[in-house]
């Protein structure tokens, strides 16, 4: 018999190496105080170590702790079976947000369910074209100029391509697409430079939809601080900028879409630029 489908609340997947940025028990903690939250997902991601905190799925809101068999960053988009809503919020485990932004975020991506909606901004460019105009290259570009421990409501940016996945809602069809129907050559790539499994998400998103993703910014949210893969700025940007022109190349065409929408969410009101 199939499940079904809850479709009044989402699942909240954190995605942790080893436990050591924000606490995992105050990051369950708070995402047990959000609306609508159904289930909460730990996805381990480091298979040499054990993971600091144990599932609890007898409780109110359950907790299910997945320990994943592969260092990959595929891995954060396994399509579970503990996840049971419509929607999922993905969320890195050094992001914290106020209950009411994320209950926002959720109403926000309930307008525009086959959409990734997210606070965090990136944008491709277009480069070099060859000589016949045939084939262009493109680059990877930072439009979020936030900078660790900076309120998200001072981010000041225009247009944008990209959501990244460090704080996202997105409908959980695809986690089976990502994993199971995209094609293998784009996690493998993904696994050979351990980068850029967000823009794949983007490019997979924008290919089935041809819609950009929604910029939701909320009142509250905060990076506490990046470390390991993004650490060195210059080689990351410069391996997301060859992932954007070789996803074009393996998806056959730029489905990236440029957008300038905003949906802000203010003390005692909401507002659309």
């Amino acid at each position: 018999m199939e499940k079904k489908v809850v479709t009044d609340a989402f699942t909240v997947v954190i995605s942790t190496w080893r436990g050591k940025r924000v606490p995992l028990d105050m990051l369950v903690a708070l995402y047990r105080k959000v609306p609508h939250v159904h289930r909460i997902v730990v996805i381990w991601h480091d298979p040499a170590t054990a993971p600091t905190i144990a599932s609890e799925p007898s409780a109110l809101v359950p907790l299910f702790v997945h320990r994943v068999e592969t260092n990959s960053l595929n891995n954060r988009f396994l399509p579970l079976s503990a996840i049971e809503t419509e929607g999922f919020l993905t969320v890195d485990d050094d992001i914290l947000a106020t209950p009411e932004d994320l209950a926002f975020g959720f109403s926000i991506w309930k307008r525009n369910p086959r959409q990734l909606a997210g606070p965090f901004l990136r944008s491709h460019v277009a480069g070099k074209s060859s000589p016949d105009g045939k084939k262009v290259e493109y680059a990877y570009s930072m439009k979020d100029r936030m900078q660790p421990r900076v309120m998200h409501s001072r981010v000041v940016a225009s247009k944008y391509s990209m959501v990244l996945t460090k704080l996202l809602f997105a409908p959980t069809k695809l986690l089976f697409m990502f994993t199971c129907l995209m094609p293998r050559d784009i996690q493998a790539y993904i696994d050979s430079i351990m980068n850029c499994e967000d823009i794949a998400m983007s490019f997979l998103v924008a290919n089935l939809t041809e819609k950009a993703a929604v910029w939701v910014r909320g009142a509250g949210i905060r990076e506490i601080g990046s470390s390991g893969l993004s650490s060195n700025q210059k080689v990351h940007y410069a391996h997301r900028s060859d992932c954007v022109d070789h996803f074009t190349r393996l998806f056959g065409r730029m489905p990236l879409l440029v957008a300038n929408q905003k949906v802000d969410r203010a003390v005692n009101f909401w507002l659309w630029r």
